[in-house]
């Protein structure tokens, strides 16, 4: 076939309205959007990369508070990440029976901050140390069942928490 008659004949199927195949108005648009949603919006359990990402430093202080003198409020602060993604999961459905796990470990981080204030000993006390412990392992089972929507939506809520102010008040004893 000729140069002259292929582009007769397309402008004839262009002209009739359409050529055989369909043709995605969107081009590579629909494929990229269709792969955005698949791998972030839509729920999908978190893979063994972002759960360790999400739990490494919640642990990694943990560490730092038994074993380094120079523990500090930052390492404070990793562990009450965890507590607090811990307890929106919790309020999801995701091991809301072991509350209390979470709550005695919040206590904890409370005498810690106390601690870590008065006296600038940023330490967990004996029955603390548990309490963290057990309440990390827990967290680390909320993300192995979580999607990757419910970590957004418990992240979503602790800053709106936050920035409402509905957050824990710690009554410093010189306060009274």
């Amino acid at each position: 076939m000729s140069k002259n008659s292929q582009a007769k004949r397309i402008a004839r199927q262009h002209k009739r309205g359409g050529f055989d195949r369909k043709i995605n108005p969107f081009g590579g648009l629909g494929v990229l959007q269709k792969n955005y949603f698949d791998n972030t919006i839509a729920p999908r359990k978190l893979d063994s990369d972002q759960r360790f990402d999400i739990s490494k430093s919640g642990w990694a202080s943990m560490l730092v508070i038994l074993k380094d003198p120079a523990a500090n409020a930052d390492h404070w602060a990793d562990l009450v990440t965890a507590a607090n993604l811990a307890l929106m999961l919790a309020e999801q459905g995701y091991g809301q029976e072991h509350e209390p796990v979470i709550i005695r470990a919040q206590e904890a981080l409370t005498r810690m901050y106390i601690r870590g204030i008065e006296k600038n000993i940023w330490r967990l006390d004996g029955q603390g140390i548990q309490d963290i412990k057990d309440m990390l392992h827990l967290h680390d089972l909320q993300c192995e069942h979580a999607t990757n929507g419910d970590i957004q939506q418990a992240l979503r809520t602790i800053t709106d928490r936050v920035i409402s102010g509905n957050v824990f008040e710690i009554a410093h004893p010189e306060a009274a």
